[in-house]
This record gives structure tokens, C-alpha cells and sequence, in this order.
């Protein structure tokens, strides 16, 4: 079932990207024809509106994502040497031959409500290409250094490498004496960024299908209005 996430994780990034090229390139048709047959049409004014919303919303998962560096990839997939941003909080991981190993996740802004003792955790997290979980990392926080150094001492962040995500997320794992808030905070983060993880790679399909057809049907409409013209 993961094979099966992976692949329409792949091919939803594939589709978005040509989906935002396609409302571009129409969205500048449009706006030509409009000017050359001086056209006053309130229809291809919602039309072009409509496009426009719809590209601005695709674009927004594009943005850049500063809160982690390719170095800090290259701690959970050494071989990782180029990235591929899905979204805002997810990069496709590729090795020195472009061959995909994985991905990773951010647990902000979603997990940010959960904190230690001073903050949030933010957490990167690996999930190599069979779906398990590949390493977790601790990003930069406003926890104490000493608690901070505790819980990556103590082994904490690697206790769910090799499991499956349904796996890693019935596992029991205690928290760190001498660091409890933050040690807590850093499961309670992992446990649900992990959860709407599972939860959105079922909703996939489903989100790629709805794109389909809203954009099959701003097409059609248009195209159809304006040779019936």
C-alpha cells in the first residue's frame, strides 16, 4: 500500500506542475484574444479571473522552505543531492544519479500547537521509498541546549527507524528523564505530523482527481464559449 502512496505522490507532483504550465499558457491565450478582437465579455472576464485564482493557489505550494537545509537532508539520506518541493512541507529526495530514495516531511506549521518547555520541536522527518521512516531530525527550537542534547543522546529520535508508519505510530516510546517536556513534546510532534502524513497520502488521489475535473471543466467551458463565437 505504500508502493501504491508513492507512486501517486509522484505522479499528483507530475500532473500539478503541468496543470499550473497549462492554466498559465491559456490564462496569456485568453488575455491575447481578448486584446486583438477587443472584446468586452463579462464570461471571459469571471473566466480569466477563475484561472488566475487557481494558479496563485497551485503556486503557493511552491514556495521556498527555509526552516531546513539540504546538509540536514543528507543526515537522515546521505546520498541525497537534489530535492523536489511537493509542497510547503514536503520534498522528494533524489540521489547523485536522480534516482528517487525518499522523502521528507516538516512538522511545522501543523504540530507547532505542541511544546516543549519554552517552544515548539519542529522535526524533519525521512520516509524512504517502502514507506518507513528513514530518520528524524530536530531542527533549530527554543528548547534549553542541555534538555536538547539529552534527547539526541538518548537515542529518542531513532526509535522509530525501520518502522512503518502505522507501525511507528502504535509503538510506546517513554519519555527522557531530565528532559520530559521536551522529550514529550518530540513524540506527541512526531505522532501527529506522521498521522496527517498517512492521512493525506490516502486523500491523494482523490485531491488529484477533483483538480482533473475542475480544470476539464474551466476548459471546456471556455474553449466552447469562444468558438461558438
Amino acid at each position: 500500500m505504500s508502493d501504491f502512496f508513492v507512486s501517486w505522490q509522484n505522479k499528483f507532483l507530475y500532473y500539478k506542475t503541468c496543470i499550473l504550465d497549462l492554466f498559465q499558457i491559456t490564462f496569456c491565450y485568453f488575455c491575447s484574444s481578448i486584446k486583438k478582437r477587443k472584446m468586452k465579455c463579462d464570461f471571459y472576464k469571471q473566466i480569466l479571473v477563475t484561472m488566475l485564482f487557481f494558479v496563485l493557489i497551485i503556486q503557493q505550494s511552491y514556495s521556498v522552505n527555509s526552516l531546513f537545509s539540504l546538509e540536514q537532508i543528507k543526515q537522515i539520506f546521505p546520498e541525497a543531492e537534489t530535492t523536489v518541493l511537493i509542497d510547503s512541507v514536503e520534498h522528494s529526495i533524489f540521489n547523485r544519479e536522480r534516482q528517487k530514495i525518499g522523502r521528507v516531511i516538516l512538522s511545522s506549521p501543523s504540530a507547532d500547537n505542541i511544546v516543549g518547555f519554552f517552544g515548539p520541536v519542529p522535526l524533519l522527518i525521512g520516509i524512504d521509498l517502502n514507506g518507513n521512516i528513514a530518520g528524524v531530525l530536530l531542527l533549530e527550537n527554543r528548547e534549553t541546549a542541555e534538555y536538547v542534547i539529552q534527547v539526541e543522546n538518548s537515542g529518542l529520535l531513532s526509535q522509530w527507524n525501520g518502522l512503518s508508519a502505522k507501525e511507528a505510530l502504535a509503538k510506546q516510546v517513554d519519555v527522557i528523564s531530565g528532559a520530559t517536556l521536551t522529550s514529550k513534546a518530540v513524540i506527541r510532534t512526531f505522532q501527529k505530523r506522521v498521522s496527517e502524513d498517512v492521512q493525506s497520502n490516502s486523500n491523494s488521489g482523490i485531491e488529484f482527481l477533483w483538480i482533473v475535473l475542475l480544470l476539464v471543466a474551466i476548459l471546456s467551458g471556455a474553449f466552447y464559449y469562444f468558438f461558438k463565437r
